[in-house]
């Protein structure tokens, strides 16, 4: 009992010091006393009623989210579907060169159908943006979302050569022809890989636009208007902000449009208003830039050259009106502005580029920039012409079905594209009958000629029925020769010279005009360039002293800025020709004979008797003459109508400058 005793006491005794140690080295745990029943089941009623909340709001979401990926899925498929059956009928290629790319364009339309045409590059356009989004959102999807959108609700069929869906067949298609993005319309575009180096598109419109707008990254696409093709009337209006600080660019198209609108009306009774105009702008700082294009309801151009004819002539009745000051009275700012400053000191052009008309011309596309520019060619703010692009944006992460579908509906983008070409797109009407489009032809050079013949023309255009004399010796005013030596056949950087000059005379012999014919320079201010093979030429007028620059090609029908001449070098230049117009006279004078007037009236009385006399003669027996008959010069003359002398002047323009 003792040692028991003692075993006990000394377990409490270390159970005592193990409490003090305890209490000594940490701080008493307080003990829950409990809670009521009561109160214990109602906090678990809370906690299951919270929790079957949460489920219930995740597996909501579940549910839309498993609804909204088939919705996407589903219409994805079913626009892959669409672009597969419409593949299958269309065609899409690049070419290295133009005219193979033609070659492909006459076989689309049917003009050698019957032969067999191979080659060119396909551009790949299988995947589509609504495709790689559902693809990126399946990546973000768990493996149990994965697999409660495995299955799709649309019901596939699959054959041998590629995989279809039941719900899109070619109908669907047929139906939307009316679409540009559905169209099968051949044509042709260009695109730039590098400075100065083009692809040429060919394909039917729809591949084309849905390419344009799905798959190319850069855009640098051109229309190529091809020759011998009905377009519409454009401009390319362009002028260096950094030299033309004080041009009000609003009023000054403003202006143009006023007077484009009032040669429409003249020239074809065509109404025109700022709500035809096509207006797209790719300013930056230091250029102005802006492309026309004129949507005339049914109204086409014959082609591109003749728009340019049509533009070229607006042009030189501006620069007539504005050289004898009617044009500052009406446009003041497009007067004082229709010729603006270049980077070359002491030189100008034309606001208007008239290089943009010539054959299978090329035209930037709207939303396209430069290779190498940033500056795309977007609606300008100044635009009336209806025209609506939505926002190109991609799927928000919690989107509605609506706005993927908004998002990947490129319908619109097709539309604007369609509607901003030069050469329009020709798309079914309701009734598949098309309108009656009213061509409008501009005559050429020669026919303008005709139609202004003694019409009151711009001086520096006028031609007289007399031969003008071509001479390559000096002129009667030999500073005006220096000056033209010096100054004007300088222009583009090219030093050139005098070939030879003609001296031109109006009524009573009085002289109007002196042009030069240059040699070695063959820079032309319409083109702003020079041409390959055609010479250029300056008029001096020589009643306002102002020098107007032209050349022999049948495209650039027009004339230059005109350029009056520095006063210090004006003075010598009319002494001169004065002293040369009194001498003139003084000949004159002394070839005149007075003493033998009445001899000489009265023997040319003679000699008309005599030559109508022989005109009767001649005409009942004109059978009866030999070929080699001599006849005088003058007879030769006299037996020249004007519309043969016109005729010869026409076949020659070199000789007639």
């Amino acid at each position: 009992m003792t040692k028991l005793s003692n075993t006990a006491n000394s377990k409490i005794k270390v159970e005592e010091s193990w409490r003090t140690e305890e209490k000594e080295n940490d701080t008493p745990k307080k003990l829950s006393h409990g809670i009521a029943p009561k109160g214990f089941h109602r906090k678990r009623d809370k906690e299951d009623s919270s929790v079957v909340k949460v489920k219930l709001e995740k597996l909501k979401g579940d549910i839309e989210t498993s609804v909204l990926s088939q919705g996407m899925q589903q219409h994805a498929l079913s626009l892959e579907t669409k672009r597969k059956a419409f593949r299958k009928k269309t065609t899409l290629k690049s070419w290295p060169l133009q005219d193979l790319a033609m070659d492909h364009l006459d076989h689309l339309l049917g003009k050698n159908s019957s032969q067999q045409f191979h080659g060119g590059d396909h551009l790949l356009s299988d995947s589509s943006s609504s495709m790689e989004s559902m693809e990126h959102n399946k990546r973000r999807l768990s493996p149990n979302d994965k697999a409660k959108t495995a299955t799709p609700i649309v019901k596939q069929e699959t054959n041998d050569e590629e995989e279809t869906t039941t719900t899109c067949t070619t109908d669907d298609i047929t139906t939307n022809m009316n679409e540009p993005l559905w169209s099968r319309e051949p044509r042709i575009f260009a695109t730039e890989k590098s400075q100065g180096k083009r692809k040429y598109i060919v394909g039917h419109f729809g591949r084309v636009a849905d390419w344009y707008w799905r798959k190319a990254n850069s855009k640098h696409l051109y229309e190529v208007i091809r020759e011998q093709t009905p377009c519409r009337l454009y401009f390319d209006l362009e002028f260096s902000k950094t030299y033309n600080t004080d041009i009000d660019s609003d009023q000054l198209l403003l202006e143009f449009r006023q007077e484009l609108a009032a040669e429409l009306m003249t020239h074809f009774e065509i109404s025109l208003d700022a709500q035809q105009i096509i207006d797209l702008d790719s300013s930056t700082d230091a250029k102005f830039s802006k492309h026309w294009i004129v949507d005339t309801p049914n109204c086409l151009f014959v082609d591109a050259p003749t728009v340019g004819r049509f533009v070229k002539r607006l042009v030189s009745r501006l620069a007539d009106e504005m050289a004898t000051g009617h044009l500052a009275q009406r446009q003041p700012e497009l007067a004082k502005h229709l010729f603006v400053k270049t980077k070359e000191e002491n030189k100008t052009s034309c606001f208007i580029d008239l290089g943009v008309y010539t054959r299978n011309r090329l035209f930037r596309c709207f939303a396209s920039s430069k290779f190498g520019k940033k500056a795309t060619l977007e609606v300008s703010r100044s635009n009336k012409y209806p025209l609506q692009l939505p926002p190109k944006q991609p799927p928000k992460k919690n989107a509605s079905l609506q706005d993927y579908i908004a998002a990947n509906d490129w319908e619109p983008h097709a539309r604007v594209l369609a509607k901003t070409l030069v050469v329009p797109l020709s798309l079914r009407g309701e009734t598949d009958k098309p309108s009656k489009i009213r061509i409008l032809r501009v005559e050429e050079q020669a026919e303008m000629f005709r139609q202004y013949k003694g019409a009151g023309r711009p001086r520096w255009n006028e031609r007289h029925n007399r031969p003008v004399p071509i001479r390559t010796s000096a002129s009667p005013v030999p500073s005006l020769d220096e000056y033209v030596n010096t100054e004007l056949s300088s222009r583009g950087g090219v030093q050139g010279s005098i070939r030879v000059w003609s001296m031109e005379f109006g009524p009573r012999d009085v002289p109007v005009s002196i042009t030069y014919q240059l040699n070695k320079n063959r820079y032309c201010e319409l083109i702003g360039r020079s041409h390959k093979s055609n010479n250029v030429f300056w008029t001096i007028d020589l009643a306002s002293w102002t020098c107007i620059q032209g050349c022999h090609d049948p495209e650039c029908f027009g004339r230059g800025t005109p350029t009056p001449i520095p006063a210090d070098r004006l003075k010598p230049m009319q002494e001169e020709l004065q002293q040369w117009e009194e001498e003139r006279f003084e000949e004159a004078l002394l070839a005149l004979n007075l003493e033998e007037t009445d001899d000489n009236t009265t023997k040319e009385d003679e000699e008309d008797a005599t030559a109508a006399s022989t005109d009767v003669i001649t005409s009942e027996s004109s059978s009866n003459l030999k070929a080699d008959d001599q006849v005088d010069k003058e007879e030769v003359d006299n037996l020249l109508s004007d519309d043969a002398i016109l005729d010869a002047v026409l076949s020659n323009p070199e000789l007639f400058p």
